[in-house]
């Protein structure tokens, strides 16, 4: 066979759960990555489910006798995810509907007991959440059903995750009949870190790539460590045909039985169930390879749902995993670890940070217990194997072999790298720092040479006709490490359709006991030409022998419909598409040839290309390539993709071809615009191009929208853009004389009429620039300003609003000055309150004079020797500076408070002979009271008696100080009251107390 056509396959990692085997294949059903199941009816979520017995297929060819629980009749479940097709419940499958139902939603569960009589009551457990049962009987762990009747279970799924559900009733014989089944609770809030960025990019990653996204939820569980891209259900079981084949035939035996006085007939089953051998082991109820088909395959009527998943590069893939049965099952994945999220629903969360961080294990083999249920995460990316995936051979032919891989921050090859990676690059998420390493020594295909092994050809088949290839590299080195002759060996075609090729990693039971279906160790062949020789060599229409069919019956027949035989063409190198659909075979294989017939066009459609004549093919030298004009849709509707030489745009869309194709000239016709529109160039006098000198790059001013109106793109072409009223000036009116390559640019060269012209101000006496820009605008010409902050002199306060001629007089606009005193001159002069000159007062007017408001002038007293404080800043200038003298005013207090110091008499400052510095006692803020400071009053202390500090007490003569009395306080004036007899030559009087007494204290 040749070589499949490699760029349709869709770059996925495949990691293929062996159901207990320890073997791994491909195959050509399409397998969802779902957990599939129903999520009940109405807002409060019931599932009306019954339990009924049933047959299971296994993949021996056996059907086992077996209970599960299933829909009820008539019901009509919503499936979800909603993209599966074909979902359907049926009234017994194992394991039961999985029950899909949202956090804090109420759930209703109604059971209805269809099992023989002879099993009695059935039940359901639903460990993990408080359940209220009513109807039924009552049983040991809950209310049963009883034959024909039904019970009805009603709880909260108080929080997200995977739990199981089973029966409660007999558990040793109905549990291991099929009674038991899954129950999702999706978080009510998933955390936004789900829905964007990592997460976002993988959903657009598979779509790029086809598939649909068919998650239950963005997040497991109501935490921002809980997101996921897939998830899986698992359901591990086990299976003892001997109890299942005693049940049947007990159920048989009573049913059969006719009673006798001697002889009453058994109404209940007695079935031992140990020893317990079980003989197939399953995952959701298939064995391997049964479990690899697509979920609700019509060959399994009751078994639904499959464990066969399917995962990008870079994607956490959820598992969630439920032991069912009654042994551990140690399942091993291969590709990394598995990250433990919880166990029956409960959440492993950090002690430390429980809101952002999770505790799960890391399990190398993640070994399911019975009844119990886990949720945990794989990832896979490829880094570090040191090895290229995808084979990139840098010297290939194939340009799939020479993608490139720009690593983002992480080293991956994502929407993160620059440039970033499409979405449907077969690459995606490459690990690039392995890129171009190569694998295989010395390869037998498209792929690098030099690496470290050599893998063998899948085209030997001594190795064995389900040798996949290499699980080593991906998708679409796949097919090119296989050799040269042919992708795969036929049965490999058929394990490995180009559009699931991938790498394979072998998930499977660590337990050797579960390698095998019904213990089954002989060599019965399993592929279809063993039982269906007669049938391939008897067929005449096509005759397989003759035609060299391969005897790889599975690619046209199936086991659904043998003599219905079809074959998917897009197996091979040429896929049907449009009319080829429905021509039969024999039209296009003349003569029972399948192997040689070639698959271009031109091979079959020669005579009509050659007879064509509008236009003609063989004349204009058209290429035999049909496919660049012609669709398989419609043959005579034709259509040429001019975008691949010269794209065709605007009114060129509709022009006929002949018209720019004269004499059927289709090899050497110009694509520059001039080619064809050299006479509307030479023709145009308004501007006449030619005379002009413009360039014949005719797309600098036209389009092919509309040629005759064209645009100029003033500041590309010319480095001059038109802003304000240039943007609406006639292109002549600038341009004159058609003169379009030395125009100036400077304002001057077209605005020196407006300068010289100019009056008000004269811009030539005033000697100012010829930058007219620095003054008017493209805007408005006539309302010009000018930007007096760049001078010197920035105008401030009521200079903005003065005109210009105010103080440029005369037009000078060059020397003047920019001191006030310049133009202020005469203000200072004239003012006589204060006058400025008399008082000799600097020109330096904004000392005391702003440009807010000059006639309210304010002098900054704090800058001269004599700052004023308290009632000095409230006093009038020429109450100190009288008569105009602001130069000599002295700054001592008595100069000006003389009078004060003279006329004071109580005390009276003269007589007391007190010093004239004022302020001893005086203060700016208030001139009186006065205080003495006690340092003044050394000789005797100032609060002597209470006084405090009142002069009066002690001086009763205010007009001499020097004059005291001690007798009015001690005796009271009366030498009588007050006597020393111990003091000799004693006299009371105020000279002699204070002789003794200098301190005011006993002497």
């Amino acid at each position: 066979m040749k070589r499949m056509n490699m760029k349709r396959i869709i770059s996925m990692t495949w990691l293929l759960p062996a159901a207990m085997l320890s073997l791994v294949l491909l195959l050509p059903m399409r397998a969802h990555a779902a957990a599939p199941g129903i999520t009940g009816t109405g807002t409060l979520a019931t599932f009306n489910l019954t339990a009924q017995p049933a047959y299971l297929n296994q993949p021996d060819g056996s059907s086992v006798y077996s209970w599960g629980y299933g829909c009820v009749s008539g019901s009509s479940p919503t499936f979800a995810p909603a993209a599966i097709s074909n979902a359907a419940c049926p009234t017994m499958q194992i394991p039961g509907p999985t029950l899909i139902v949202t956090e804090g939603q109420k759930v209703t569960v109604n059971l209805t007991n269809n099992l023989p009589t002879a099993a009695g009551n059935t039940s359901i457990l639903f460990p993990g959440f408080a359940v209220t049962a009513t109807g039924g009987v009552t049983g040991l762990l809950t209310q049963e059903a009883a034959p024909g009747s039904t019970v009805t279970y009603t709880f909260i799924a108080t929080s997200p995750g995977t739990r199981s559900y089973y029966s409660g009733t007999q558990g040793d014989l109905q549990v291991e009949m099929g009674l038991y089944g899954a129950v999702i609770v999706l978080p009510a809030n998933v955390p936004s870190v789900c829905t964007s960025g990592l997460p976002a990019a993988n959903v657009q990653v598979e779509l790029a790539h086809g598939e649909e996204d068919f998650r239950l939820s963005a997040a497991a569980y109501d935490h921002p460590r809980a997101c996921y891209d897939r998830e899986y259900l698992f359901q591990f079981s086990e299976m003892d045909a001997n109890i299942h084949n005693q049940a049947l035939a007990q159920v048989n035996a009573i049913q059969s039985c006719i009673p006798s006085t001697a002889s009453p007939c058994p109404t209940q089953l007695s079935v031992p169930t140990e020893p317990y051998h079980p003989s197939y082991f399953m995952i959701n109820g298939r064995s391997m390879p049964d479990d690899m088909d697509g979920n609700y395959a019509v060959e399994y009527p009751h078994q639904p749902y499959n464990g066969n998943p399917h995962m990008h590069p870079g994607e956490q893939v959820l598992l969630r995993v439920i032991g069912q049965g009654r042994w551990q099952h140690p399942f091993h994945e291969h590709a990394n670890h598995v990250r433990i999220l919880a166990r029956d629903g409960n959440l492993l969360t950090s002690t430390t940070d429980p809101g952002n961080n999770l505790a799960g294990l890391l399990m190398f083999t993640t070994t399911t217990t019975p009844g119990q249920a886990f949720d945990g995460i794989f990832y896979f990316t490829g880094r570090g194997l040191n090895w290229d995936m995808y084979a990139h051979n840098p010297k290939s032919s194939d340009p799939l072999a020479q993608l490139s891989c720009v690593a983002d921050s992480n080293g991956y090859y994502t929407a993160n790298s620059n440039p970033p990676a499409p979405y449907s690059a077969i690459n995606y998420y490459e690990w690039c720092q392995d890129h171009n390493k190569p694998l295989q020594a010395a390869p037998v295909g498209d792929v690098a040479a030099g690496g470290p092994v050599t893998l063998p050809d899948p085209n030997i088949l001594t190795n064995g006709a389900w040798y996949s290839g290499s699980p080593y590299l991906g998708p679409d080195a796949t097919g090119r490490a296989s050799g040269t002759t042919s992708d795969f060996q036929p049965s490999n075609v058929q394990g490995n359709p180009a559009n699931e090729r991938g790498w394979a990693f072998m998930w499977h039971s660590h337990n050797e006991r579960e390698i095998t279906t019904n213990n089954n160790y002989t060599t019965l062949p399993t592929d279809c030409y063993s039982c269906h020789k007669a049938d391939f060599t008897g067929t005449n229409s096509p005759p397989h022998i003759a035609v060299g069919f391969p005897t790889t019956c599975a690619t046209c027949h199936s086991t659904t419909n043998w003599s219905g035989a079809t074959f998917d063409h897009n197996t091979t190198s040429f896929p049907l598409t449009g009319a080829h659909v429905t021509v039969t075979c024999a039209q296009c294989h003349t003569n029972n040839n399948y192997l040689t017939l070639p698959t271009a066009c031109y091979g079959c459609h020669q005579t009509d290309f050659t007879g064509t004549k509008n236009p003609a093919h063989v004349a204009a030298g058209f290429p035999t390539d049909c496919t660049l004009c012609h669709s398989t849709s419609n043959w005579t509707s034709s259509t040429f993709n001019h975008a691949t030489v010269f794209p065709l745009t605007g009114a060129h869309a509709t022009v006929a071809c002949a018209q720019c194709h004269t004499n059927n000239n289709y090899t050497t016709l110009p694509t520059a615009c001039y080619g064809c529109h050299q006479a509307d160039f030479t023709g145009t006098t308004n501007p006449g191009h030619v005379a002009a000198a413009f360039p014949t790059t005719c797309d600098t001013c036209h389009n092919t929208a509309n040629w005759t109106t064209v645009t100029f793109n003033h500041t590309v072409y010319a480095n001059y853009a038109l802003t304000g009223a240039h943007a609406t000036v006639a292109c002549a009116q600038c341009h004159t004389n058609n003169n379009y390559t030395s125009t100036p640019t400077a304002c001057y060269s077209c605005h020196q009429a407006d300068f010289t012209g100019t009056t008000n101000p004269n811009h030539v006496t005033s000697g100012f620039p010829t930058d007219c820009s620095i003054c008017h605008s493209t805007t408005n010409w006539t309302s010009s300003s000018f930007n007096h902050a760049t001078t010197a002199f920035p105008l401030t306060g009521a200079h903005t609003t003065v005109a210009c001629a105010a103080c440029h007089v005369n037009n000078n606009y060059t020397t003047l000055p920019t001191a006030c005193y310049g133009c202020h001159q005469a203000d200072w002069t004239g003012t006589t309150d204060p006058a400025h000159s008399a008082a000799g007062f600097p020109t330096t007017c904004q000392t005391c004079h702003t440009t807010t408001a000059w006639t309210g002038a304010t002098f900054n007293h704090n800058s001269t020797p004599f700052p004023l404080t308290g009632a000095h800043t409230t006093v009038d200038c020429i109450k100190c500076h009288i008569n105009n003298v602001f130069a000599g005013t002295p700054t001592d207090c008595y100069s000006c408070h003389k009078a004060d110091f003279i006329g004071t008499t109580n005390p009276n400052h003269v007589t007391a002979g007190w010093p004239t510095t004022c302020a001893t006692c005086h203060t700016t803020t208030a001139w009186l009271p006065a205080t003495l400071p006690a340092s003044y009053h050394t000789f005797f202390p100032l609060n002597h008696g209470n006084a405090n500090g009142v002069c009066t007490s002690c001086h009763t003569n205010s007009a001499d100080y020097s004059v005291f009395t001690c007798t009015s306080c001690h005796g009271g004036n009366n030498a009588a009251n007050f006597q020393h007899p111990k003091v000799n030559g004693y006299v009371y009087n105020s000279v002699n107390c204070y002789a003794c007494h200098k301190n005011g204290s006993s002497g």
